[in-house]
């Protein structure tokens, strides 16, 4: 798996936060919710259950122009780290294999009981009824539907990896989620991935994630 410097992905999320405040301030932005939320990973060892969490912050905004229009979203925070009982470390990374802005979305995920009057609500609306929702922790489904006819399944867990010496951050490499035990030994595998609304402040500068700040895949 090829990996590709964060600096890339850091001017880009630059450059939107940038462009959104200057439509805003240009009255062509319709600000959307802005939240923190919490992301847990859950490990069963054979130690017992092992977990990690970091707090992210959405931004969001949906442009409102003649010619264009949609809404865009950016994040920023840390990589989960997981300890596990022999003194290696799994990461959970801040995007996944099929969207690179998956983290921008992880808490519309999980799917909430239906409701007959969701169609009549504001988009304020339906993010407090999400919010609410959201005030317990969630699972985070392994599998979404995507395209423009939400007719496409996609892999909707973050990257996972590892490093064979956290001290190297060449020695970086994806972990398969739903075969850890290979990586890991026998009895190690994924239990669950939960996102929850916060007011928590936004992790930063875990000495642990510091060797992933500047490799992604």
């Amino acid at each position: 798996m090829r990996w590709r410097s964060q600096r890339a992905v850091s001017t880009y999320s630059f450059l939107l936060a940038a462009a959104l405040t200057f439509l805003s301030a240009c009255g062509v932005v319709e600000s959307g919710p802005n939240y923190r939320y919490r992301l847990t990973v859950e490990v069963d060892t054979p130690q017992g259950l092992r977990s990690g969490s970091s707090v992210v912050a959405v931004k969001c905004g949906a442009v409102r122009l003649p010619a264009m229009g949609g809404a865009g979203c950016h994040a920023r925070g840390e990589a989960v780290a997981v300890d596990l009982p022999d003194g290696r470390t799994l990461f959970a990374l801040l995007h996944g294999t099929s969207k690179v802005d998956l983290i921008n979305y992880l808490a519309s995920s999980p799917a909430m009981p239906v409701s007959d009057d969701n169609d009549s609500l504001s988009r304020e609306q339906q993010w407090q009824r999400r919010a609410q929702f959201l005030a317990q922790p969630r699972e985070v489904p392994r599998k979404v539907k995507f395209g423009k006819f939400g007719n496409v399944l996609v892999d909707n867990y973050p990257i996972f990896a590892t490093f064979a010496d956290i001290g190297d951050p060449a020695s970086i490499r994806a972990v398969n989620p739903d075969a850890l035990d290979s990586e890991f030994g026998a009895g190690v595998r994924l239990k669950r991935i939960t996102v929850q609304v916060t007011e928590d402040t936004v992790t930063k500068k875990n000495q642990k994630t510091t060797a992933v700040a500047s490799q992604y895949v």
